[in-house]
């Protein structure tokens, strides 16, 4: 359900994955910061941050170290946790569904 943009910035090599999951509730956003930063903690390779009222999950990766074996167990593990996640923030924190995609 969430929206994923690849970006691939030539100039230093660096591929970055942001899964657009949800909007930040409009009230009570104390619980949802919370859980962001638990997740934070235990996610490897991956990184969820609040951009105005997105909350994003984003992959980085040097072009270096990408090749079709690891892009793929990297975006498939994105692709996985962007929608294991954006359900837990809308269901159990009262995030919104982004709906302009």
């Amino acid at each position: 359900s969430a929206k994923i943009r690849v970006s691939y910035f030539e100039k230093n090599g660096l591929i970055i994955g942001d899964a657009f999951l949800c909007l930040l509730p409009k009230k009570d956003i104390k619980n949802i910061y919370e859980y962001v930063l638990r997740e934070n903690y235990s996610l490897e390779g991956l990184t969820i941050s609040v951009k105005g009222q997105d909350i994003i999950l984003s992959l980085l990766i040097y072009d270096r170290y990408f090749n079709s074996e690891t892009g793929l167990k990297l975006f498939e593990n994105l692709f996985e946790k962007a929608d294991h996640l954006d359900n837990i923030l809308v269901e159990q924190y009262g995030a919104r569904w982004k709906e302009d995609f």
